[in-house]
C-alpha cells in the first residue's frame, strides 16, 4: 500500500539546445525558480519526487527506469522549454504503463505581458512542444493515455486539480491487496447485490474471502463474559433504550466483540455480513440480526455492508479514503417532488457518530423484521434509531451490467428534518443538480445497484476521477 499522502513523479524537460545554444544559459535559472514553485505547491497535499531537469534521450530512460522503482499515484510530464521527442520517448519507454499520466502544459508567466524580454518568453517555450507531444507520442508509445491541465507553476487552481487528480489515483492504489470477505454470503433475490468476483479481484487488486460461520463461532464463544457487561454498559450510557430487553443488548454485544476479533485475526480491511432468516440463519442461533454489530464497524471507519453487497464495500472503502470519515449505508425510501428531496437509510444500519443530535440516539425493536429462533421464541430484532446530520453529501454506488462495472454518483445535501418513528437511522437529501423525477429516472435507467455509500462532504470529482483512472462508465448527478 502506498503512503499516507499521494506521490508525484515530476518529470520536467529543457531541450539540451536550449540549455547551450545562442548564451541562453539564463533560461535554466527561471526554469528551475519555476519548477520550485510548482513542486511546493504541490507539496502541501503530496509527496513529490523530482530530480532533475531531462534534457537528453539518456536523461529520459534514466529517470522512466528510476521512477518505475518507485510506488508513484501520478506521473506529470511537463514541457517547460520546448523539447524534442527522444527525450520523453526514452522516458515513457520505461516507467511502469499503470501509472496515470497527467500532460501539464505550463507558461511561467501570466499573461501575455506588454515588455516581454527574450528570458521570460523562453518560459512559454514549453506551449508548442506540448501540442508536439500529443501529437507525436501516441504513434511511438503504445497506451499513451493522459489527463491535461494547462497553466502557471504558482497557479492555485492548477495544483488543487492536480492533487484532486493524485488523491483519486492514490485511493485506487491504497486499496490493492486488502483483504475483504462475505460472511457468510449473498441474499436470495437480490441479484444486483451478486457481484463478479473474480472481476472485482482483478479491477481492484482486492483480495476476497469466504468466511463461514463456524469463524464466527469460534470468536464469540472466546468473548469474556466482563467484556460483554462493560459494552452493554457503554451501550446503555451513550444510547436510550426503549423495547428491547436486557437479553438483547447481551446477544448483540457479544456478536459485536466476536466479530470485531474475527476481523483483526483475519486482518480484513472490509466486510459483508448476510443476515437472512431464510437462507443465511445461523445466526439466529445467537439471537441476533447484527445490526449493532455493522452500526459499531461504521463508526470505527470500518467498511461494512449488509446483504452481501461486496461492491458497496468497495464504495465505502473509496469515500472513507477519500475524507478519513464515516460512511453510511443509503439507499432511497421515500420522495417529496415539491421540496426535491429523498429519504433513506438502510434498516437499523448506521453510524451513530453521524447522527444530528447524540442524545437522539434510540435502540429500538425492529419495525418490521421478526425472526423464530430454533426453540420457536419469536424475537423483533435490534436497531438504531437516529436522524443524520445536515451538510453537503457524496452518495456512490458501483455494480455491473452486462459484466462491465460502473459508477453512479449523486451530489446531494442533507437537509435538517425531525426524528421519525421509523425504527432506523436516515438521511432526508436534497438533490442539488435536478428534480426528481429526472432523479429517479436517470438513476434507474443507468442501474448498477440500489445501495449508495453516504459520506459528508462534495468528492463528487474525485469519484469522477476515480472512474476515468479505472476506465469505467459513470453517472454523475
Amino acid at each position: 500500500m502506498t503512503g499516507p499522502r499521494p506521490r508525484i513523479g515530476l518529470f520536467a524537460t529543457v531541450d539540451e539546445l536550449y540549455s547551450t545554444a545562442f548564451d541562453m544559459a539564463e533560461i535554466d535559472k527561471v526554469v528551475k525558480d519555476d519548477i520550485s514553485k510548482l513542486v511546493n505547491n504541490l507539496s502541501v497535499q503530496n509527496e513529490v519526487v523530482f530530480r532533475k531537469i531531462a534534457r537528453t534521450e539518456s536523461d529520459g530512460i534514466e529517470e522512466g527506469r528510476y521512477f518505475c522503482g518507485l510506488d508513484l499515484d501520478l506521473i506529470i510530464i511537463s514541457e517547460f522549454v520546448y523539447t524534442l521527442d527522444e527525450v520523453i520517448i526514452g522516458f515513457l519507454k520505461n516507467i511502469d504503463k499503470k501509472v496515470p499520466i497527467l500532460v501539464l502544459m505550463v507558461q511561467g508567466y501570466q499573461g501575455i505581458p506588454e515588455n516581454l524580454s527574450v528570458k521570460d518568453f523562453s518560459r512559454s517555450w514549453g506551449i508548442n512542444g506540448t501540442v508536439q507531444l500529443a501529437s507525436s507520442i501516441p504513434n511511438m508509445v503504445d497506451g499513451f493515455e493522459y489527463k491535461f491541465l494547462a497553466g502557471n507553476p504558482d497557479e492555485k487552481s492548477i495544483s488543487e486539480k492536480i492533487s484532486l487528480f493524485a488523491k483519486a489515483s492514490w485511493v485506487i492504489n491504497s486499496i490493492k491487496k486488502l483483504k475483504l470477505a462475505y460472511l457468510p454470503g449473498v441474499f436470495k433475490g437480490m441479484h444486483d447485490n451478486w457481484d463478479n468476483n473474480a472481476k472485482l479481484e482483478k479491477l481492484f487488486g482486492i483480495k476476497l474471502d469466504w468466511l463461514n460461520f463456524s469463524d464466527v463461532v469460534k470468536e464469540v464463544k472466546k468473548i469474556k463474559d466482563t467484556d460483554i457487561i462493560a459494552e452493554v454498559e457503554d451501550m446503555r450510557k451513550k444510547y436510550k433504550i426503549i423495547e428491547p430487553e436486557d437479553i438483547d443488548l447481551y446477544d448483540e454485544a457479544r456478536m459485536y466483540l466476536g466479530i470485531k476479533n474475527l476481523i483483526k485475526n483475519k486482518n480484513l480491511s472490509g466486510l459483508t455480513i448476510t443476515v437472512d432468516p431464510n437462507n443465511c440463519n445461523e445466526f439466529m442461533d445467537f439471537r441476533v440480526l447484527a445490526y449493532y454489530t455493522m452500526s459499531k464497524l461504521m463508526d470505527d471507519c470500518f467498511a461494512c455492508s449488509d446483504e452481501g453487497d461486496m461492491s458497496h464495500v468497495i464504495c465505502q472503502l473509496m469515500l472513507g479514503k477519500l475524507t478519513g470519515n464515516q460512511v453510511q449505508q443509503w439507499e432511497n425510501w421515500a420522495f417529496d417532488k415539491s421540496r426535491n428531496i429523498v429519504m433513506g437509510g438502510h434498516s437499523g444500519i448506521g453510524s451513530t457518530k453521524l447522527a444530528k443530535d447524540s442524545s437522539e440516539i434510540y435502540v429500538r425493536n425492529l419495525m418490521y423484521d421478526t425472526y423464530t429462533l430454533p426453540d420457536g421464541q419469536v424475537r423483533k430484532g435490534f436497531a438504531f434509531n437516529f436522524v443524520l446530520k445536515p451538510g453537503k453529501v457524496t452518495l456512490l454506488t458501483m455494480g455491473a451490467i452486462h459484466d462491465e462495472y460502473k459508477l453512479k454518483i449523486v451530489r446531494g445535501s442533507a437537509v435538517d428534518y425531525s426524528l421519525l418513528d421509523i425504527h432506523s437511522p436516515f438521511a432526508v437529501i436534497k438533490i442539488d443538480n435536478t428534480d426528481i423525477e429526472d432523479y429517479f429516472e436517470r438513476i434507474c435507467r443507468f442501474g448498477c445497484g440500489k445501495h449508495f455509500a453516504l459520506v459528508y462532504g462534495d468528492v463528487s470529482e474525485e469519484c469522477v476521477s476515480i472512474a476515468e483512472i479505472m476506465k469505467m462508465d459513470y453517472l454523475l448527478i
